[in-house]
């Protein structure tokens, strides 16, 4: 394979000598701005400050201009010598220094936005998500780029199975990406309702009363992530259950929260076996944390520690209910 030939840059020779100059005339005047301050303030130092900021001022605007002309040509012939140069894991790295890194909240609105508004939100103006600034392969690889070190948080519980599905395929950029092929980060907010249970027992140091009997509630937990194994990327899930406080009502049924949690635990299975990561928190199970990179802990121990960690709050409820009727 032939090496690729140097650069050439001539044809920036006339800008080089332009703002080389200008350039050099703004040192000068930083420099006369310097010396004014260390001098007695008077009105002659007063005036010639004035008079240099306002000069320099004029310089700085005719650099801008200068450059102007020659930005695209000049970054695109860079863009492309590193295209040509350096290989991809190289690229990908400078990239990820170049963008912001974010979180991105992904609900309804996500989806409605137009797709002529770049997704991002910290330099959503930046000049290096420009194709005339650095070229079409370069803008491709950015934006890939983007996708993989962006976390891309599911907070909307009660549109989240909807959200993600047509997410993964929305090509918000306009060039033919989809977020399922690149996306590495993500969170979700799941719940299989929006009920705060026991909210209406008189006595907040009695028990919690049963105010409903849940069910179905572990395929409505994972609706939002049953497909997601096969998202072709090692993706790292920070998932959050939100049950309400229905565990310490009672309104999760016995039968029904083992059925949950052999739901769950085969959703998690699924991730793991896929090559992907996950940390779970289920806030009614207090300080309870799942996490598939735990080396004390193998996939057979976690429905244990699930039920274990339920029927905890299930008899911590019960004897409340005990000493409260005594």
């Amino acid at each position: 394979m032939a090496k690729p030939s140097a650069p050439s840059y001539g044809q920036f020779d006339p800008m080089d000598k332009t703002v080389e100059s200008l350039l050099a005339e703004s040192r000068q005047l930083n420099k006369d701005l310097t010396e004014l301050a260390n001098k007695r303030n008077t009105s002659h130092t007063r005036q010639s400050d004035r008079r240099k900021r306002e000069q320099l001022l004029k310089v700085e605007m005719k650099i801008h201009d200068s450059l102007a002309s020659y930005s695209k040509p000049q970054c695109q012939s860079i863009c492309d010598d590193v295209c040509n140069r350096l290989p991809r894991e190289v690229r990908d790295m400078i990239y990820s220094f170049t963008h912001e890194h974010e979180t991105i909240y992904v609900g309804p609105e996500y989806l409605l936005r137009t797709s002529t508004q770049r997704p991002c939100e910290a330099d959503r103006d930046a000049h290096y998500w420009d194709a005339e600034y650095m070229g079409v392969q370069t803008q491709r690889e950015m934006v890939e780029s983007w996708y993989r070190t962006t976390l891309f948080y599911f907070y909307d519980k009660a549109h989240n199975a909807s959200v993600v599905e047509q997410f993964l395929v929305l090509d918000r950029w306009g060039l033919h990406v989809k977020p399922r092929d690149f996306i590495c980060r993500v969170r979700f907010e799941l719940s299989a309702g929006s009920v705060l249970h026991g909210q209406g027992d008189s006595y907040p140091n009695g028990p919690r009363i049963t105010c409903c009997a849940m069910q179905n509630v572990g395929q409505r937990l994972v609706e939002p992530i049953q497909n997601l194994h096969l998202l072709p990327n090692h993706v790292h899930f920070f998932i959050r259950i939100h049950t309400y406080g229905a565990l310490q009502t009672g309104c999760i049924p016995k039968d029904e929260l083992s059925s949950t949690v052999g739901i769950i635990v085969r959703r998690l299975k699924e991730l793991r076996a896929a090559g992907h990561r996950f940390v779970v928190q289920w806030p009614d199970l207090g300080e309870f944390e799942l996490s598939s990179g735990s080396g004390t802990h193998s996939p057979d121990d976690w429905t244990k520690r699930l039920e274990d960690a339920a029927e905890l709050v299930r008899c911590t409820r019960a004897r409340k209910g005990s000493d409260f009727s005594m």
